[in-house]
């Protein structure tokens, strides 16, 4: 057993190890809290969003962490929000929390309206235009209309243009179908 000095807490401790690892691999904590360090109290993690420690909180993590753009719009509320909703950043920048880059959005559809209609001002200038489906191109709501239920939008030529080559490869697949005897 050969005794060592804990580099985080100063405590000695000692390990056993071989020989020819002692000289190349000398331990350098005493345990795995000094190794793990003292929990982080503000962090960035990699989608971007910054989390604090707040173990107390009724939406933290099992490690105690909550998303801090929550409570920062909580505090601004006045009490915790309703379940379904969500926090937008005006700027797009999810590190940066102030009051006035926050907005509350009270469901995901309106979450995503405003996603929508920031495409839509940054791509045309317009935040009312929409996108057609075919050809990617923003145009006003009055020349396009929508088809199913999530409102996906297309231009009535395009999607023309597109059925007929649908069924022109539909029929040349029918007319090469080598599995009916002629």
């Amino acid at each position: 057993m050969t005794a060592y000095i804990c580099a985080r807490c100063g405590g000695a401790f000692e390990r056993h190890q071989a020989p020819s690892h002692r000289r190349r691999f000398p331990p350098k904590y005493c345990s795995r809290q000094c190794i793990a360090g003292p929990a982080r109290q503000r962090f960035i993690e990699i989608s971007g969003y910054v989390l604090v420690r707040m173990p107390a909180h009724p939406r933290a993590t099992k490690q105690g962490y909550v998303l801090e753009h929550l409570v920062i719009i909580e505090r601004a509320y006045g009490g915790s929000l309703p379940a379904d909703a969500q926090a937008h950043h005006v700027n797009g920048n999810k590190a940066d929390n102030r009051n006035c880059n926050l907005v509350l959005c009270e469901n995901p559809a309106y979450h995503g309206l405003l996603h929508q209609r920031t495409r839509a001002l940054r791509a045309c200038g317009n935040p009312t235009w929409r996108r057609c489906y075919h050809c990617k191109q923003y145009d006003a709501p009055e020349r396009l209309y929508e088809i199913g239920e999530r409102g996906s939008t297309r231009h009535r030529s395009c999607h023309a243009k597109v059925e007929r080559d649908r069924l022109r490869l539909r029929r040349a697949a029918y007319v090469n179908d080598t599995r009916w005897p002629v």
